[in-house]
């Protein structure tokens, strides 16, 4: 992954070269800042000072107030730094409930360690770590520090919140700059206090913020910088490692992208022979794509290389061909170094992935909106995405990390934003269908046979590559009834062709089925992997609602009530849709056979609270829909 020089963890305003002499007493915090809190902010600030191009300085001045054991995590210190950058000072103490000093923290008392991720290989990054053995709560931190930084490409975030559960008392961020060392900014989801102000010499940015009350983790939320507060930086001008650029416009940073990529596509002519006898028989540029791409697959595999201006610049082709591995970067540039070997121009493409990077906003461009690269192949009037640190995966797909966001195509005239590979409703589909074979003991049989498309897909293709036991449990664990399961065979196969496939079957029984209550057996539907409705339950939600993608289900559940039983209920047909979604349930009879058949597509969107009530109101008609039961008793 593409290395940022941004932190996500405590980030100040150091105004103060000494400890502050307010009072951290836990009784001084206001009631609003303890609603859904488990810890409280009393002082973030940070205060950058930018003096050259390539230089800058950051202090922090960070005080911290641990409520509970569940917010604990937020006391402990991680100041990262690398070849480029040093901890110059620091200092530190711990507070008792009261504010007073209960101990004091030196430079001697930090833990330095590697930034060690999984995968990683080479890696410059640094931590200094404290961690307070502290047990009674509510306790207080206060840390002071400063760093210094001798390249510059991106400045951190300022997210005063930090995390889910945490208010904030106060928070102040400073940003001081030769002229000539202008900076871009976007505030982000809050009014925030702001002010600027030059001299002669230096420009001053200021923003301020009090009393921000806690924030609640709830599924489907937003990204997070749809929710936080936060205010992003962005140098207009960068020098990083003898290399210069700008960030006047995503087409200016391409170029810089660029010139690291210049003379790094050289492959070895064996290497290119073999290529080429490859793809020497094939009819069209589309089929030698996927030839070449599948021994790059073959031939390498992923680990992380960060260090220095590898962290934004490839290995060179030569040496991943050599050696067999690479990192995102790595790995692209020999694809695309591959593909240029038969004639078959691609281009090197920034993205962000996961749920805290994308290219949100694309008239501000910034390094801290990527983490990620992938391959832009154009072909004829198509356009593929290839993701080239997975070596199972096939041609062409792109993960829910980053189907449908933003891109930066890299050429070498400059950088071009284009939206990857997304799918419409009908393509991410989830098909089951459940054959359930009752049973006079009221034990049934069943046989299930499951489509997962596009991206479903994604979602179920680790377990093709999983363990007949990991398999098993997904399997029993996915199939909605508390009665005893147990599974007697389980193929799952990848078949993805023209679309991006997993199927599933599964056969088994379950115990105990039918409830008896009297002369009648009660059943309910079986529906694997069913769609968890009670995640729209928005009643009480304080955020909104985000589906990212829109979504389509089709459960075919076919229950067969045995010889000598009448059957007394079956559902109702019924059929509705609202601005989330639509569903429809058909059920029909067939001597002693009930076929359920149910459809329901949910689109996607950010539902804000006047959506809440619609959002509720569909949930719960198709929870109870899907939960009406069946009757049938014996025949007399």
């Amino acid at each position: 992954m593409k290395r940022l020089l941004i932190v996500l963890f405590l980030l100040f305003n150091g105004l103060f070269v000494g400890f502050s002499q307010n009072s951290y007493s836990v009784n001084s915090i206001p009631d609003s800042l303890l609603v859904d809190a488990d810890v409280v902010i009393r002082l973030y600030s940070v205060d950058y000072e930018r003096t050259s191009i390539k230089n800058y300085t950051q202090k922090v001045h960070f005080v911290v107030t641990i409520l509970n054991p569940q917010g604990q995590e937020a006391s402990i210190l991680k100041i990262r730094y690398d070849s480029n950058s040093k901890v110059k000072s620091f200092k530190g103490k711990i507070l008792n409930k009261n504010g007073i000093e209960a101990g004091s923290i030196s430079k001697k008392d930090l833990i330095d360690i590697a930034e060690n991720e999984m995968h990683t290989l080479i890696n410059d990054s640094r931590f200094k770590i404290y961690k307070p053995a502290v047990n009674q709560y509510p306790y207080t931190v206060e840390y002071v520090y400063e760093r210094e930084f001798y390249a510059t490409i991106g400045f951190d975030s300022w997210i005063p919140h930090h995390s889910f559960r945490t208010s904030v008392e106060k928070a102040m961020l400073t940003f001081r700059a030769k002229k000539e060392m202008d900076i871009n900014f976007k505030q982000l989801n809050y009014p925030f206090k702001y002010s600027f102000s030059e001299n002669d010499d230096f420009m001053t940015y200021f923003w301020e913020v009090e009393n921000l009350k806690a924030i609640k983790f709830e599924k489907a939320m937003p990204m997070y910088l749809d929710v936080f507060p936060a205010v992003i930086l962005a140098p207009q001008y960068f020098e990083y490692e003898g290399t210069t650029g700008n960030f006047l416009s995503w087409n200016n940073y391409g170029k810089w992208v660029y010139g690291l990529l210049e003379g790094r596509d050289e492959l070895p002519s064996s290497t290119i022979e073999t290529v080429q006898k490859l793809t020497a028989d094939l009819p069209d540029d589309l089929s030698k794509a996927k030839v070449v791409y599948k021994y790059m697959q073959q031939k390498t595999r992923y680990v992380n290389i960060a260090l220095g201006i590898g962290g934004f610049q490839p290995m060179k082709a030569s040496e991943v061909d050599k050696k067999g591995y690479g990192d995102c970067k790595a790995l692209t540039n020999y694809t695309r170094a591959l593909l240029k070997a038969v004639g078959i121009e691609s281009y090197y493409s920034e993205i962000g992935t996961g749920p805290y990077q994308q290219i949100k906003f694309s008239a501000f461009p910034s390094a801290n909106q990527t983490n990620h690269v992938i391959l832009c192949l154009p072909i004829n009037s198509d356009t593929f995405w290839l993701e080239c640190t997975n070596q199972k995966i096939p041609f062409g797909f792109l993960g829910v990390q980053t189907q449908g966001r933003k891109a930066l195509i890299v050429k070498p005239e400059g950088g071009v934003l284009a939206e990857a590979k997304s799918y419409n409703t009908n393509e991410n589909l989830q098909s089951i269908s459940t054959k359930i074979l009752l049973q006079p003991t009221g034990n049934a049989t069943f046989s299930i046979i499951g489509c997962f498309q596009n991206s479903f897909y994604d979602s179920q293709f680790y377990l093709v590559h999983s363990t007949q036991i990991e398999q098993i449990k997904y399997a029993t664990k996915n199939i909605n009834t508390k009665s005893l399961v147990k599974i007697n065979q389980l193929k799952i196969r990848d078949i993805s062709d023209t679309s991006f496939l997993v199927q599933l079957s599964v056969d088994g029984e379950i115990e105990n089925l039918c409830d008896k209550v009297g002369t009648k057996f009660i059943v309910r539907p079986i529906y694997f992997q069913d769609l968890d409705m009670n995640s729209f339950d928005v009643h009480d939600r304080t955020n909104s609602l985000f589906i990212p993608d829109n979504i389509h289900f089709i459960d075919s559940v076919s229950i067969y009530i045995p010889d000598g039983y009448k059957i007394d209920h079956i559902p109702e047909s019924q059929h509705f849709k609202s601005l989330f979604g639509t569903f429809s349930y058909q059920v029909s009879l067939v001597n002693q056979d009930i076929l359920i058949v149910s459809k329901m597509s949910v689109f996607k969107g950010v539902y804000t609270n006047d959506s809440f009530k619609t959002i509720s109101d569909f949930a719960s008609k198709v929870r109870l829909i899907k939960s009406d039961k069946i009757l049938y008793s014996k025949t007399l």
